[in-house]
């Protein structure tokens, strides 16, 4: 992570799911500014990622948001409640999640979304050369993940799940899954298993 503070922007049109992502937010990372929004205006806050609260909004406007957040370079982690929102919103972020995730999960999520920020900043590149998807696919690999899961989270193939980990591997210079989980742990793509 970052030397500054995270700055998040929590986006919900519920005032009480908005006031426990900015605790649990909060929490997690101590140093966090947490940004409290109903909407995804532009308030010219700096932002390392947005939390976005699909539940409420219709999925044309979820749309809308994400694709406006994207365009923005606004890593967004994507809160969805049924399986038509999480098809929208995966193809729009990376980082899509139901609300029936335990809080460490959820924390990994936003990790994974700021840790892809801070590395995308001006004049940066990824860790390793990698893409964003091979970036994703080894941040997933480092949580533990079969290709089946990576598949399944990403709405792509398990083929297209070993491409991105053989041209991934090959960018790291890796040959196993347990040297990829410890180039991540290197740098910083995982942290170490929770009980």
């Amino acid at each position: 992570m970052a030397d500054l503070p995270l700055r998040v922007a929590v986006v919900s049109p519920n005032p009480l799911v908005r006031a426990g992502l900015v605790a649990l937010i909060a929490e997690m990372h101590g140093g966090a500014v947490v940004l409290d929004s109903s909407g995804v205006e532009d308030d010219g806050e700096p932002r390392d990622a947005v939390v976005y609260d699909m539940g409420g909004v219709t999925e044309d406007e979820a749309c809308a948001a994400l694709r406006a957040l994207r365009e923005a370079g606004t890593p967004v982690v994507a809160l969805f409640y049924d399986a038509a929102h999480r098809c929208h919103a995966a193809h729009l972020t990376p980082f899509a999640i139901t609300l029936s995730i335990r809080p460490e999960e959820f924390r990994l999520a936003l990790e994974r979304a700021t840790i892809g920020r801070v590395a995308t900043g001006p004049g940066a590149q990824l860790p390793g050369g990698l893409t964003e998807r091979e970036f994703t696919v080894v941040t997933l690999i480092a949580e533990g993940r079969s290709n089946q899961q990576i598949a399944d989270e990403l709405f792509i193939s398990t083929n297209s799940v070993k491409t991105y980990v053989r041209t991934a591997y090959r960018k790291i210079d890796v040959n196993s899954r347990p040297a990829a989980i410890l180039w991540a742990l290197k740098h910083g793509l995982a942290a170490c298993p929770v009980d």
